[in-house]
């Protein structure tokens, strides 16, 4: 069970979430569809810290952003979120399969 809860009914989307996901899509599309050189990317940190610099209040719609979640949670490690090393690592996972379905197979 994800501990990070997923708004990712596109009918009730932020059009900044919107935007950034069509942009991790094509992101990811460049990539391959590889979610993990996608998230391991330099492009993807440059990219989200454009978002955080224009785009209001970016940081909030995390959960409606399956790929900038998952790149919040790689820049950490469990501790900074109080979960075990095992909690952190299936909330990687996860996180992984929730972006797979959302970018890859669902669009």
């Amino acid at each position: 069970m994800s501990k990070i809860k997923f708004g990712l009914n596109k009918n009730n989307h932020d059009s900044r979430s919107d935007f950034a996901n069509d942009v991790c899509e094509l992101l990811i599309k460049a990539y391959g569809g590889d979610v993990i050189k996608t998230v391991e990317s330099k492009m993807l940190t440059n990219m989200r810290q454009h978002f955080e610099n224009h785009v209001r209040n970016i940081y909030e719609l995390d959960d409606e952003i399956p790929l900038f979640a998952l790149h919040q949670l790689k820049q950490n490690n469990a501790s900074n979120f109080g979960w075990t090393e095992d909690e952190y690592n299936n909330e990687i996972e996860n996180t992984i399969f929730i972006c797979k379905g959302f970018y890859i197979n669902a669009r």
